[in-house]
């Protein structure tokens, strides 16, 4: 599925449309890629694999707000660290897992604002702001 308009802002996509050449290699879409703010990538036959994260970065530089699904949690890890890292504008992850963690609690709060504070300087007033929420397979980080 891949739904867009002229004033487009938002991408749903399945996973096996979105990391074929045909979407992430075809230039006519960069400006199209440049004005997005949310990504929804759906699972159909393929999880999101961690080597794409550096990829979203580099193509979705205005995103607000990304979802995906992966097989399991640990998996997700480096996947979070590029877009907390990365993303400037990111405001909300939400990452849908078919299998827990085998590490204890890979996500803090405390984790989250230190990776934000090293990348963007992030002033105390947006530290209040920051949630990590894992419950019933499903991580969400809201960052604003």
């Amino acid at each position: 599925m891949f739904r867009a308009c002229p004033n487009v802002t938002e991408l749903v996509i399945d996973s096996s449309l979105f990391f074929s050449s045909k979407v992430l290699n075809n230039s006519a879409l960069t400006p199209v890629f440049n004005r997005l703010n949310k990504l929804y990538i759906s699972t159909d036959y393929i999880y999101f694999p961690s080597e794409y994260a550096s990829t979203i970065v580099q193509h979705f530089l205005s995103l607000t707000l990304i979802e995906i699904e992966v097989y399991s949690i640990d998996i997700s890890v480096p996947v979070i660290d590029i877009f907390l890292g990365e993303l400037i504008k990111l405001q909300l992850i939400t990452i849908h897992f078919k299998h827990n963690s085998l590490l204890d609690n890979p996500f803090s709060r405390n984790y989250v604002i230190e990776k934000r504070r090293q990348s963007f300087h992030l002033n105390k007033s947006d530290e209040n702001k920051i949630a990590v929420i894992v419950d019933d397979q499903q991580l969400r980080i809201r960052l604003a």
